[in-house]
């Protein structure tokens, strides 16, 4: 029997089965971004023993027409961990990549021969994802009972009729850890943390990468984390997808690879709207949770991207595979405004603005329309001028490297400059003059000196900490 076939047979079986035990035990699944719901799944031994849950789901929706069933595919298998009890399961990302809404799937997660079956009659709109697991099955309820490898097994079909598309997906998953608890002392210190209006050092209080806490969630999939309130986490699984379509071509272009781990949380209430990016790990803030529940419904948007291979998070992932390094700020911030591009990370866009000998040509927000905006004087911060202005003039500092020098110089001047990430770098410390980016990294690197043309266009010379200002 095929695997299509196998799934339908099998939901079959379970939805007679819960019928037989009245209305209080349908068979149910539970919605990996909706933490609120606490909606028990119901695995088929369970329903054959009478046990109960939510009967909000029921394997008999009747599908709106037309049946876009053929669309459905497994974006992601990935590992999902409970801050309340520390709790490994497997989750799968089911996306809908046709142009109508799907509603109801049957979905099967199999680990080492252990299948759980998940009926939920969600609608999936076009052309985005959601995730889901099985309350009830933790890792060691998969038989996975110590750190290993193991291959995991997924399906999906629509819960009327049987896709035709590659609604099947294994992955050989690395679990490192059955549980995802952290110790008692660094765990009081990151709650303080999280308690406070400024969550920005958290994640540095426990070591290595972030532990979720009571409320939070953390998904892993490889050297790939996220973080983030329960009742949010649709927003941790996409930043795991996301983050997977950045790193490859990112790590090329670059020529780096970047930290052992890449992480990202999501945060409510901080002093902070938007994304930025710790040392080795991305945040994502927004000051309220009414924002957040606004944000949650253009999550198709996000997805769309994501689905077709692109990487929505070009700038910050900069700024992850970087760390803390020698580099001035604006500079910093150009390379990431510089990496939004599609040839050298397959973001969605091209290059924002054109780089020209006297400024830069794009949108120019004060008078709403493109114009070429005169190049900012990188040595000296005005408050009153837009700051992407000095984005893009810190952009169009790579962009000449590229164009005069090459692609291959700005990888050569990345990778040497990584040699440098040190934490100690970070602001303006007693040690930004130990190593000086151009006279030290730059210069040797194109065998000239371009300080002279720096200072014309941009402002600053080889003696350039970016600090000058503070």
């Amino acid at each position: 029997m095929g695997a299509h076939s196998r799934l339908v047979a099998a939901m079959v079986v379970v939805g007679v089965i819960a019928a037989a035990c009245g209305d209080g035990a349908a068979v149910s699944g539970t919605d990996g971004g909706d933490g609120a719901s606490a909606a028990a799944t119901v695995s088929t031994t369970q329903a054959a023993s009478g046990s109960s849950a939510p009967a909000s789901t029921s394997t008999t929706t009747t599908v709106a027409e037309p049946d876009p069933a053929g669309d459905l595919v497994i974006h992601q298998i990935i590992l999902r961990y409970d801050g309340v009890s520390g709790a490994g399961t497997f989750e799968a990302t089911v996306c809908n990549q046709g142009f109508e809404a799907v509603q109801g799937i049957h979905l099967a997660i199999t680990a080492n021969g252990t299948e759980a079956l998940i009926s939920v009659d969600d609608v999936i709109e076009a052309e985005t994802c959601i995730s889901y697991h099985d309350d009830t099955m933790d890792l060691p309820a998969y038989g996975v009972d110590q750190p290993s490898r193991v291959p995991v097994f997924a399906e999906v079909v629509a819960i009327s009729g049987d896709p035709d598309g590659n609604n099947t997906l294994f992955e050989d998953i690395e679990v490192e850890t059955i549980t995802m608890t952290a110790p008692d002392g660094q765990l009081a210190a990151y709650r303080d943390c999280r308690a406070s209006s400024n969550h920005r050092n958290c994640v540095g209080l426990v070591p290595y990468h972030p532990i979720p806490d009571e409320g939070e969630v953390m998904k892993v999939s490889g050297e790939f984390i996220a973080i983030a309130p329960a009742e949010f986490e649709q927003v941790a699984a996409f930043a795991i997808a996301d983050n997977r379509n950045c790193a490859t071509p990112m790590r090329n272009y670059l020529g780096i690879q970047g930290p052992p781990v890449i992480a990202g949380r999501v945060v409510v209430a901080d002093d902070y709207s938007g994304g930025y990016a710790a040392p080795f790990v991305e945040i994502y803030s927004v000051q309220s949770y009414d924002e957040w529940q606004r944000l949650l419904g253009e999550m198709g948007w996000w997805w769309r991207d994501v689905i077709g291979g692109y990487c929505g998070n070009s700038h910050e992932m900069t700024h992850l595979l970087l760390g803390e390094l020698p580099l001035p700020g604006w500079l910093n911030e150009g390379l990431a405004t510089f990496m939004e591009d599609t040839d050298r990370s397959h973001d969605q866009t091209e290059q924002p603005v054109e780089c020209r000998e006297t400024g830069w040509y794009g949108w120019d927000m004060a008078v709403s329309a493109d114009a070429e905006v005169p190049y900012r004087d990188l040595m000296v911060f005005d408050p009153d001028v837009f700051g992407i202005y000095y984005y893009y003039t810190g952009m169009c500092f790579w962009d000449y490297i590229e164009q005069e020098f090459g692609p291959e110089k700005v990888r050569e001047i990345v990778r040497e400059t990584v040699q440098y990430r040190d934490p100690r770098f970070n602001g303006c410390s007693d040690f930004t003059d130990t190593v000086l980016f151009i006279r030290d990294i730059v210069n040797p690197i194109l065998g000239v000196d371009i300080s002279s043309l720096t200072n014309e266009r941009w402002g600053f010379d080889d003696t350039f900490t970016g600090c000058e200002d503070v």
